[in-house]
């Protein structure tokens, strides 16, 4: 699974699968305090993907500022803390954001990176990564997902490059090798997000544009590696977006900050590749003189278990008041088009001014049942556990019991092959993911 493109796969089974036994929390008691981990320099980036095989998501830091440019590997301990950072070198330049898929197919979790080029470092299995491989350069890539675009079973690679206005695919073969293709982007790209947006069983791409016009470019999937021309849906200075079902209707939408206003917008999808005009939500606590704080990443997962996907915008703040610092924007969906909140979860200590929170990451980091959270500022990685309060990953039915109803439930999905089957997040529905389920049973609620 590509720990970018798909949100954290176990998290998802357990939110899923119990989401009813959990309630909605009120928006201010979604998470508990911060906890930084000192690593990297103007950290960029932060994403979550179990690479040592121990079923407890690891973090992947992306450090800008780093000296000599290096990847930075975080470790989980089991219970939601992580050990020192080990630092992994790069040759494309600083680290901008980085994907974890596995496109050798050898079983174990890869990085893909972009710098100045696309950098994959295949991982060992043990958390550990060999010397990068590159592939294509771009003048300004800004962000990468991964997932198979064109259908042949591997995992591919999606990056954003605001300066050639351009969006790129690396398309794997399942060794760790890929041929590479451009795509035209509308002005300034600096966001990308995958998904199924028209609902004809394709992928296609979203990229956020900084540049006029300035919003999100839809270029729908035809099939053959082929895509069609983007259309642009105007919003205010998208440079990160997102995606899920806000709504609640089985359409995929997207949500893009913007920093000017200090809010996030939100467009509906309609189920073919068509948004309604968007909904603006603004970030609380806003000063009118500094504009502080501003939303500069933003992502997307159902963190209260309720069916419905939640919003959460990463802040740069300048500690100069009350909630002025830098923070974390947690939006609960009601499931009708309209969020409850933001409450802010501040991050940096009261004494250090302008850290710049600018990322976002999903998954059970201390494997309680529910979606923790995690996003850099500076020279740290903050993880907020989330208290919610756990589901049981057992409760297909969401009934509060493990019983036999349960299991041919989850029989029913894994004879089908689907998603929500894949336990251990591999991107195949197997005897781990059976077995893996039978220990969860085993367990009870």
């Amino acid at each position: 699974m590509c720990e970018r493109q798909v949100k954290s796969v176990v998290a998802i089974v357990v939110l899923s699968l119990s989401g009813a036994a959990m309630g909605q929390c009120d928006v201010s008691e979604v998470f508990g305090e911060a906890v930084g981990y000192g690593v990297g320099s103007a950290n960029l980036d932060v994403t979550a993907g179990d690479l040592n095989g121990d079923g407890a998501p690891d973090l992947v830091v992306c450090a800008f500022f780093a000296d000599p440019d290096t990847i930075a590997v975080l470790l989980n301990n089991g219970d939601g803390t992580f050990g020192e950072a080990t630092e992994y070198p790069l040759v494309g330049g600083p680290a901008r954001r980085a994907a974890i898929g596995d496109f050798d197919e050898d079983g174990s979790p890869d990085l893909a990176v972009v710098t100045g080029v696309i950098e994959v470092l295949l991982g060992a299995g043990d958390g550990t990564f060999g010397a990068p491989g590159t592939f294509s350069s771009g003048q300004m890539y800004k962000d990468v997902e991964c997932a198979d675009m064109d259908g042949d079973g591997h995992f591919d690679i999606i990056a954003a490059d605001r300066d050639f206005d351009e969006f790129t695919i690396a398309f794997g073969d399942g060794t760790g090798d890929f041929s590479v293709r451009f795509f035209t982007a509308f002005d300034g790209p600096t966001g990308v997000e995958i998904a199924d947006f028209n609902n004809d069983g394709i992928l296609d791409v979203a990229t956020s544009l900084v540049f006029e016009p300035s919003g999100v470019q839809i270029n729908l999937g035809e099939g053959d590696r082929q895509f069609g021309s983007g259309n642009v849906f105007e919003l205010g200075d998208p440079e990160d977006l997102t995606s899920g079902d806000f709504d609640g209707d089985g359409n995929v939408d997207l949500a893009a900050q913007n920093d000017n206003e200090g809010t996030f917008e939100v467009l509906f999808g309609n189920g073919d590749g068509t948004f309604t005009p968007l909904v603006s939500v603004v970030v609380p606590g806003q000063d009118p003189g500094s504009g502080f704080p501003v939303p500069l990443a933003i992502g997307a997962n159902d963190l209260d278990g309720d069916g419905d996907d939640d919003i959460v915008t990463a802040n740069f703040g300048l500690n100069i008041g009350p909630d002025m610092g830098s923070s974390f924007g947690v939006a609960l969906s009601n499931g009708d088009r309209t969020f409850e909140g933001p409450a802010l979860y501040p991050v940096a200590p009261d004494d250090r001014t302008g850290d710049r929170l600018r990322s976002t990451a999903f998954a059970d980091f201390d494997g309680d049942g529910t979606l923790d959270l995690a996003g850099t500022a500076n020279a740290d990685v903050f993880v907020l556990l989330n208290a919610c309060g756990g589901g049981c990953a057992a409760d297909i039915d969401g009934d509060g019991d493990a019983d036999a109803d349960d299991f041919f439930g989850y029989l029913d999905l894994f004879a089908a092959g689907d998603d929500l089957a894949d336990i251990d997040g591999d991107g195949d529905t197997d005897a781990d993911d059976f077995f893996g389920y039978l220990d969860l049973f085993a367990a009870g609620c």
